[in-house]
């Protein structure tokens, strides 16, 4: 029986042209049977043109261009392709990573129990990028990927999976999740709670789309508010911020200083100028939490 493979690529405001020349160069000498599933969630007008671009300049028979007018949040696009109808193995890539030269052929070899769920490896570039880049890539390197490595489960990453169509069925993201962050944390758990065992592969890829500072600031202070829907629905999960903010809550001189809007503000300036202090980004991320906790009493 001829395996079948469908990599699917999740896109919003950005031009992922690295990322589908790398999987053509790859996938062309092959003779298995691989497909390119685009799926774009209702990026910005300015970027429109230059999809459409793209998806005429590699318009190949084994890839399908999926290019949506409206956003509906990256929770509801990763469902939809739980949802698709591919027969096979489903592999799922975010449109910034680059996939290392020999990624094809990590999939083939990689992928075979139909009871595991799997995963790849992004990684960070190793030369040190532009300043107003640096929060993003000192996180990735010290935070992000370390944390994966050592809770698979709680700090499951979406940025490269893959499972066989038939678990794909069984399993389902929280679409009331719009905004970014902690999706995969929800998704992580619930494999979790299924009993799925999650196995990491040599499916590397590079961190091609790294955020400004400031809007990497934003994205955290964003998923930090989404987090208080991971505690309703998993009242048992403690990561180490929720720990934090749990011990600091019931604490009456704590609480007289957290939250607080001053502090807020002085650690996003402080962060801007020193990128590399990620304690400062710890603070601001349990400053915010706990703003979140104190709303929702």
């Amino acid at each position: 029986m001829i395996k079948s493979y469908t990599i699917h690529i999740l896109n919003h405001n950005f031009i992922p042209d690295r990322l589908i020349s790398r999987l053509i160069e790859q996938i062309l000498p092959r003779n298995e049977n691989i497909k390119l599933k685009f799926w774009d969630d209702g990026s910005d007008e300015k970027y429109q043109p230059l999809l459409h671009e793209m998806a005429q300049k590699y318009d190949f028979p084994f890839i399908n261009w999926e290019l949506r007018q409206t956003n509906v949040g990256r929770a509801a696009m990763r469902q939809k392709i739980l949802d698709h109808d591919s027969k096979g193995w489903m592999l799922s890539i975010d449109s910034d990573m680059v996939p290392n030269s020999d990624f094809i052929n990590q999939m083939i070899s990689s992928l075979h129990s139909r009871k595991i769920i799997y995963t790849g490896i992004h990684y960070y570039q190793h030369d040190v990028p532009a300043d107003n880049l640096l929060l993003h890539w000192n996180y990735g390197r010290r935070r992000e990927v370390p944390a994966q490595y050592k809770a698979p489960y709680v700090h499951f990453s979406t940025g490269i999976f893959a499972l066989h169509s038939v678990l794909a069925k069984t399993l389902k993201f929280d679409s009331s999740i719009r905004s970014y962050g902690h999706e995969d944390t929800l998704f992580g758990l619930l494999i979790q709670e299924k009993g799925f065992s999650v196995q990491r592969t040599g499916m590397k890829a590079v961190h091609g789309g790294l955020s400004s500072n400031e809007d990497f600031i934003k994205k955290q202070l964003t998923a930090v508010r989404n987090l208080q829907k991971v505690i309703v629905q998993y009242p048992q999960y403690r990561s180490q911020l929720v720990r934090w903010a749990q011990r600091i809550d019931k604490l009456p001189v704590a609480t007289k200083w957290l939250p607080n809007a001053k502090l807020k503000r002085w650690c996003i300036r402080k962060l801007l100028q020193y990128p590399d202090r990620l304690a400062l980004l710890d603070v601001l991320k349990l400053n915010e939490l706990l703003s979140v906790i104190s709303d929702n009493e």
